[in-house]
């Protein structure tokens, strides 16, 4: 019975032995009793990738035993995870694994959305059933893209100095160089021009950037202006689209040159002024000023001009004249203020006489000088009323000191609000502008982007039907500088720590991107807790445009337990960005291995190789078993003989 018993083990054991054998090779055996061939994957990206095109991403198949798997399959994806329904799939075959193999992926980068991307490869060996994978993060930028966002040319007076103003944005992540504004003007004087601009760096714009031609503004009429910009970006040249802007040259009535101020002045029966000034501001020693005067009669008129009690401080061109029916002309001022401090007033009388009939009109020029500082900007005004007071007519004249250029520069006019009337009554033109009321007073705040070192730029006003003369005295320009926010050109991509343990140093890595336009010095300073040390913890690195700066910091743990906090700074050229950056140390070392900081990778056992796996040791316990049965029946059966052997030698003694 026994023996039938152990021939049924047995018979069951070799049947289930061919069964397996015939669902797996003998190799396939032997490869999952030993051990099988674990490996691991790893993505390696570049921090940051320029959307333009197709770009690479590296990664590495390792085995982590002294073997070779074969035949790995899987997929690679890339995703945006503000959207990851716009996935990139690559899918990964190879045929063997050497040892830390590195491979490379490509894709088009501008399939993804620029910002924060994520990695993930997933292989899986068919032969011994394991799966590994690992993700990982990396940026993706725009190259820099410029658009003019605003263009404008105020309109002007023939002989006027003519401006361009462009507003121009750049919303890529890196910066534009070699920047260049081209444009062709259509109208009764036809031409075209260049003009190079600043460097701009990525995700800021320019505002109110003036671009010169003062030689056309001498031919009144429409004109059609068209611009484009060309730059360069990470190599590549490029070129916005054409802008259009239509804009008007006109024609002074009256006098061929804008008046610098006219003024008060009241109709008479036998003479008008047309224009005559009635407040001067300026910085400079000596000033000419003009009166127009016109005779609206048919006949000859006598014309008589007298500054009362000047002293030598303002003279005139000449003293009497004769105008002519139906005709105009100019009389000058000249005044020296070279030994006047702060405000005169200066009167003009104006007389005349036909056909033995006269009148008088008194006119006052209120008359200031301020300091002139040469190494800071000054701005002279004018004020005229022109045909008695219909309207008014405003120069004011902005001039860099003779070795210095001016930028970004504001220059507020301030009007008494009695003079004014209405806020629609007055009308600015020849720089960017924006008029406000308040206290009392009509603001208008010229922009002025630049002047060149000793030149001159000139703004103009104009008020309709103006009140309250007398109050005119009291307008005022003053000149300031505006500070602009400045744009942050340092941006950080990556901080990277790994688990720290006490009494050990670990590695603390940045990547920031300089997006600025010129060469210049980064600073990098770790601040940290007052029971560790940092070695480099302050670090100057000069950067380059569009350069990825990678500083590493290395920190000493001593004897502590828990989170610590560090802080990083980077800062240039009042550019600054901060970090807090957090390091977890533990007591005691983590079982299993350390996971690098910007992925993870796992290796899988399925759950079909356990069960193959429990089966072959389940077998093995079988046929132990048989084997030890076995061997105790033979060796009970021996016993058996050995004690029958004996008795029947006991019968052959007794019978002799």
């Amino acid at each position: 019975m026994k023996d039938r018993t152990h021939a049924l083990l047995l018979t069951f054991t070799l049947l289930s032995l061919m069964i397996f054998a015939h669902t797996g090779s003998a190799s396939t055996v032997t490869a999952n009793v030993l051990v099988y061939c674990p490996f691991s994957v790893k993505l390696h990206p570049a921090p940051l990738y320029p959307q333009s095109g197709n770009i690479t991403v590296n990664y590495s198949i390792k085995s982590t035993s002294d073997c070779d798997a074969n035949g790995l399959t899987g997929s690679a994806k890339f995703y945006n995870p503000s959207d990851p329904s716009n996935m990139i799939v690559i899918n990964i075959s190879t045929s063997s694994t050497p040892n830390s193999v590195i491979r490379q992926l490509s894709f088009n980068s501008l399939l993804l959305e620029p910002g924060i991307e994520t990695g993930n490869i997933r292989l899986s060996n068919q032969t011994f059933l394991m799966q590994s994978n690992y993700t990982a993060t990396f940026e993706i930028e725009k190259p820099a893209s410029l658009s003019v966002t605003s263009l404008s040319v105020p309109s002007i007076y023939e002989g006027s100095p003519l401006y361009f103003y462009i507003n121009v944005l750049n919303s890529g992540g890196y910066s534009a160089q070699n920047i260049t504004a081209s444009w062709s003007v259509k109208g009764p004087l036809n031409y075209s021009a260049q003009q190079p601009l600043l460097p701009l760096s990525g995700n800021t714009s320019y505002e109110n950037v003036s671009l010169e031609h003062t030689d056309m503004s001498s031919h009144p009429g429409t004109y059609t202006l068209s611009l484009y910009l060309t730059y360069n970006s990470i190599g590549i040249r490029k070129k916005t689209q054409y802008y259009n802007v239509t804009y008007t040259i006109s024609q002074h009535s009256g006098s061929a040159v804008p008046l610098p101020i006219p003024i008060i002045t009241k109709a008479q029966p036998y003479f008008k002024v047309v224009s005559a000034p009635t407040y001067v501001l300026t910085t400079s020693n000596s000033t000419v000023s003009q009166i127009a005067i016109m005779n609206p009669n048919n006949s000859t008129e006598s014309l008589n001009f007298e500054i009362p009690n000047s002293d030598n401080f303002a003279r005139l061109s000449f003293r009497n004249a004769s105008i002519g029916g139906k005709s105009s002309l100019i009389e000058q001022l000249y005044v020296n203020a070279s030994e006047l401090n702060g405000s005169a007033v200066i009167p003009l009388n104006i007389s005349a006489s036909i056909d033995n009939q006269s009148s008088t009109q008194q006119y006052f020029i209120m008359y200031t000088k301020e300091a002139k500082s040469p190494t800071h900007p000054s701005v002279s005004m004018q004020l005229s009323l022109l045909n008695g007071t219909q309207s008014a007519y405003g120069t004011v004249q902005i001039t860099a000191p003779p070795n210095l250029s001016i930028n970004n520069t504001y220059v507020e006019t301030s009007i008494p609000a009695r003079i004014v009337g209405q806020l629609s009554h007055i009308n600015a033109t020849g720089l960017p502008s924006t008029l406000s009321e308040q206290n009392g007073s009509v603001n208008i705040l010229w922009y002025v982007p630049y002047v060149r070192n000793g030149s001159s730029v000139s703004a103009y006003f104009s008020i309709i039907n103006p009140q309250d003369i007398q109050d005119i005295p009291y307008l005022n320009s003053q000149i300031f500088q505006r500070t602009l926010p400045a744009q942050s050109i340092l941006k950080l991509i990556s901080i990277s720590s790994p688990v720290a343990h006490p009494n050990t140093t670990i590695p603390i890595n940045v990547k920031v991107l300089y997006t600025g336009t010129a060469t210049q010095n980064v600073l990098f300073q770790l601040q940290f807790p007052l029971n560790v040390t940092v070695v480099g913890s302050s670090q100057e690195i000069t950067a380059s445009p569009d350069e990825l700066l990678n500083v590493n910091f290395y920190e000493q743990i001593g004897s502590y337990n828990g989170t610590m906090i560090n802080m990083l700074q980077a800062s240039t050229n009042g550019s600054v960005i901060q970090q807090s950056v957090p390091v977890v140390v533990l007591a005691q070392p983590p079982v299993t291995t350390t996971v690098p900081n910007v992925g993870h990778a796992a290796v899988i056992f399925t759950q079909q190789n356990a069960y193959r796996t429990v089966y072959i040791i389940g077998t093995l316990i079988i046929i132990a078993a048989i084997l030890s049965s076995a061997q105790l029946s033979l060796r009970r059966r021996a016993q058996i003989r050995h004690n029958e052997e004996l008795g029947r030698m006991r019968e052959r003694f007794k019978r002799r």
